[in-house]
């Protein structure tokens, strides 16, 4: 009986050393500019069409170049399109260079009433946004920020089953947050990316800089965030 029993957990533990490692996040959709304005990811159908402007860098790296008044915006289809569930894990991410400060916009947003949004605060930092519960919630990063004039990876990702928001600067934790309400989207509003339409008769709202290496994954593409110290860097999933 022992023996059967040691052969047993000896089989489990062997078989568990010897699993793969953890999967990195599954790309839903994904804008790296190398086919101009075509996505990648598993809804690479969609069209990706320039709202007042904005042009393709060339040379030895491709990106989307802004000037604060235009964006990209994508139309969805239906409401199920880049949508998720209050118990989903996603993450939110793309490579951005800011080139002024003290501009506020949406870098990824869901919507013009942000179902969810990644944003920059205007000096570097970045926040996740939404309107859950009849209110808008809002987590901002804190001690992190993005650089001026140079290219880095702004990131968030919601741990749906546990209601934890982790925010990311270039892989390093830029901010953790137990949320009491769920990020949860059921709309067919378009993406936009790099800024978002205002209200009334304003002008559009974008950064001035560029943006590459847009992302939005099923999954978490830093699994180990939600126990990492602040200011640490988390290594990806493989």
């Amino acid at each position: 009986m022992k023996l059967t029993l040691c052969v047993a957990l000896w089989s489990a533990f062997a078989t568990l050393a010897w699993l793969p490692p953890a999967r990195g996040a599954e790309p839903l959709f994904e804008l790296t500019f190398e086919n101009g304005l075509t996505p990648g990811g598993s809804v690479s159908e969609l069209v990706v069409a320039p709202t007042g402007g904005g042009e393709l860098e060339t040379g030895e790296g491709k990106a989307w170049q802004l000037d604060g008044e235009n964006f990209l915006k994508v139309a969805l289809p239906t409401r199920e399109v880049l949508s998720f569930k209050a118990d989903d894990a996603f993450t939110l991410r793309l490579r951005v260079r800011l080139e002024q400060v003290g501009r506020s916009a949406a870098l990824i947003s869901k919507g013009f009433g942000a179902a969810y949004r990644l944003s920059t605060d205007g000096k570097g930092g970045i926040a996740l946004s939404y309107y859950a519960q009849g209110k808008w919630r809002s987590y901002a990063s804190s001690g992190l920020a993005l650089p001026m004039g140079e290219w880095a990876e702004a990131a968030v990702q919601y741990h749906g089953a546990d209601r934890i928001v982790t925010l990311l600067v270039d892989g390093k934790l830029a901010g953790r947050f137990e949320v009491e309400a769920p990020v949860q989207t059921r709309d067919a509003e378009p993406l936009y990316i790099g800024g978002t339409p205002s209200a009334g008769d304003a002008p559009p709202r974008g950064i001035i800089g560029g943006v590459d290496e847009v992302r939005i994954e099923w999954g978490l593409a830093y699994p180990g965030a939600a126990d990492a110290a602040p200011g640490s860097t988390v290594a990806p999933a493989q």
